[in-house]
């Protein structure tokens, strides 16, 4: 008599997944109509740092960050050796090229050091999510759907999409796409969130 309603509410959970997983894909498909479900798979979604959508957010930017830094370092390093060649130098030519120089140098800096201040912001808010999210506290429901759907050039691909969901399936969390995945590996936003979360724990020590 207990195992029945179990089984039942196991069963009305499973349609419910496929349902809310067929009105968040169709709603961004070039051709809804030609949406295919292949498999979907309902599991329990707790707190992570991994799945917090500022954290992953923050994490996207110091990856931008970090690429920006090294060509920003690049061109501070080519406007030091300018500044040297030029410094000692004679004429009107060579002061007008020196002067030039210095602006670039010190250009490069300023936005060497916006760029460092963005990265401490973005660092804050991953390690402020850290400390305020209940880590590993069951949240609600995670959804794994494959599907079969046209792409913009008309041929049928598959894709998968994690749907998280609130305790009563009622509201969509968050949503994560293959694509999305591609765009910056979800491997690397873990390792900068680890990063990020490691050097925290190192400056306490």
């Amino acid at each position: 008599l207990i195992v029945v309603p179990l089984l039942v509410a196991c069963g009305g959970r499973e349609k419910r997944a496929e349902k809310i997983a067929e009105e968040t894909v169709v709603k961004t498909l070039y051709y809804p109509d030609t949406y295919e479900p292949v498999e979907t798979v309902v599991d329990s979604a707790f707190v992570s740092i991994y799945t917090n959508q500022e954290a992953l957010a923050a994490a996207y930017e110091i990856i931008d960050l970090k690429q920006e830094r090294e060509h920003l370092q690049m061109d501070y390093s080519s406007a030091l050796s300018s500044v040297s060649l030029w410094k000692d130098s004679w004429g009107s030519y060579s002061r007008e090229q020196y002067r030039q120089a210095k602006e670039e140098l010190a250009d490069a800096e300023r936005k060497l050091k916006d760029c460092e201040a963005d990265l401490k912001k973005q660092k804050t808010i991953i390690r402020t999510c850290y400390e305020t999210i209940n880590e590993g506290e069951f949240f609600g429901w995670g959804i794994a759907h494959r599907f079969r759907a046209e792409n913009g050039n008309g041929n049928k691909l598959i894709g998968d999409v994690l749907i998280l969901t609130d305790k009563d399936m009622e509201n969509v969390v968050n949503v994560f796409t293959s694509d999305e995945f591609d765009d910056h590996n979800i491997n690397k936003l873990q390792d900068v969130i680890d990063e990020v979360l490691d050097e925290e724990s190192e400056d306490d020590n």
